[in-house]
């Protein structure tokens, strides 16, 4: 019992020091050209690391896309009417990419571990998963959905029937895009993915909320231009593919897909950068950032 109000404590004590350091907390300014730059100039300066878990991680994506009959030249209506190796199950649809999203979160432990603590690239230590990917993978999964209130709220809004009362269509409306707003909410806080992929400690939402304030066209414009970066490669990429020249030999396949997983893998060490960067903007003990 003695240990249980210990216990008890102990949480309430935590949370009195996480409020206090919300009242004292300052915003912390980032500097634009590291947080619109460094991400890709960090991929660059580990490019070795980054190539060898990438390209393990890509050769496990590319199996696994192929054999549950998913790869990406499925995207083609030409290979399709060839007799493509592709299906149109829901349920292997959902099981292969459940299984991608897994190998992606284990891959970004990896990679920020690598990049970041300095960890060596062992095999053992690059296949076998930890409860700390579980944790990972529960988290993406989280921030993910969050996410995906937008594409809610507009479907939502697009099979809605409307309400001949103007009053009823106001307040629906205005609740449904409450969705709209999410994303931009979550872009405060996407220094905790850093957080969640290192083992830290989680700070409280309001000490994040707090110290992220006066970021918002600099964290806007950092993720506008790796958004823009991932459309142009992987649609380039794609149109590449889907060239007559290449045909739908088995090497080719597998060789494109597999540096189509590879690009994906490149894409997301850039968005684990990014969030590093912030987290240590706003947390780190060297940090660069200005203060209010």
């Amino acid at each position: 019992m003695e240990k249980y109000w210990q216990f008890v404590k102990k949480v309430f004590a935590s949370g009195d020091e996480d409020r206090a350091a919300e009242d004292t907390a300052p915003a912390v300014k980032y500097p634009f050209f590291k947080i619109v730059l460094d991400p890709y100039i960090l991929s660059l300066d580990n490019l070795k690391k980054l190539s060898v878990i990438a390209g393990f991680y890509a050769l496990l994506l590319t199996a696994l896309y192929c054999v549950g009959a998913q790869s990406v030249f499925c995207l083609f209506s030409d290979y399709r009417q060839e007799g493509g190796y592709c299906t149109n199950s829901w349920l292997p649809f959902l099981s292969v990419h459940f299984l991608a999203f897994a190998l992606m979160a284990m891959f970004s432990s990896r990679w920020y571990n690598a990049c970041f603590n300095h960890t060596p690239a062992e095999w053992k230590w690059l296949l076998c998963p930890t409860f700390h990917d579980l944790k990972v993978f529960g988290f993406f999964l989280l921030f993910i959905c969050l996410n995906a209130l937008a594409f809610v709220s507009y479907f939502l809004l697009a099979v809605r029937e409307p309400n001949p009362d103007w009053r009823i269509e106001l307040v629906y409306f205005g609740i449904v895009s409450l969705g709209f707003l999410v994303p931009f909410v979550l872009m405060r806080f996407y220094a905790v993915i850093a957080v969640v992929l290192s083992g830290e400690k989680m700070p409280s939402p309001g000490l994040v909320w707090k110290k992220s304030g006066g970021n918002g066209l600099r964290t806007v414009l950092s993720l506008f231009i790796f958004f823009m970066l991932c459309v142009f490669s992987l649609s380039a990429y794609v149109q590449i593919l889907r060239s007559p020249s290449v045909g739908y030999v088995f090497y080719i396949l597998f060789i494109g897909e597999y540096l189509f997983n590879f690009i994906c893998l490149l894409l997301v060490s850039v968005f684990i950068n990014l969030c590093y960067l912030q987290k240590e903007f706003l947390f780190g003990e060297n940090n660069h950032g200005t203060t209010d």
